[in-house]
């Protein structure tokens, strides 16, 4: 009988080499600034690079800002949040006080604006970003739903919340 094991496997090598290849790349920033445009805009396991660059991040803030300046240079069609959700998922682990102040940022300011739901669904949802959904939506109530369909796929559950919303 067939077993989807091996396959798992991979994908957690294949995870693991990404996330080391990240910490490496946080600690050369002229590497850093060559993979910038693959970083945003894909392909590859960018969520555990991500989480990398988060671990291997002298200055994590600094990096998320350099993401997030290329990031808006991206298209449109080609911009991929998943490095960003690497890393605040890896952030938070270590220190919730910037997490929160990325996620704010993120809410508050373009190119990041536009996706902030997506990047919220990867740390899940406490009352501060019960709120800060409610704000995205004040602050642009044409954003497309489909940017809230990260919250379904992230297995992270809005229900205990909804009282808020």
């Amino acid at each position: 009988m067939w077993s989807r094991a091996p396959l798992a496997q991979d994908r957690n090598h294949l995870g693991a080499e990404a996330e080391a290849l990240g910490k490496e790349v946080a600690a050369d920033p002229a590497a850093l600034r060559i993979l910038l445009p693959e970083v945003v805009s894909g392909p590859g396991n960018l969520w555990p690079f991500g989480a990398g660059l988060a671990k291997g991040a002298e200055n994590p803030r600094a990096i998320w800002e350099d993401l997030a300046k290329q990031f808006g240079r991206s298209a449109t069609d080609k911009k991929d949040t998943r490095a960003f959700s690497g890393m605040l998922r890896q952030i938070r682990e270590v220190d919730s006080k910037l997490a929160n102040e990325l996620l704010d940022e993120a809410l508050n300011s373009e190119p990041l604006a536009a996706y902030y739901p997506i990047i919220q669904s990867s740390v899940g949802i406490d009352d501060a970003g019960v709120e800060r959904l409610m704000r995205s939506l004040e602050v642009d109530s044409n954003l497309p739903t489909t940017r809230f369909t990260a919250w379904y796929k992230s297995g992270h559950s809005m229900l205990a919340r909804f009282e808020q919303i």
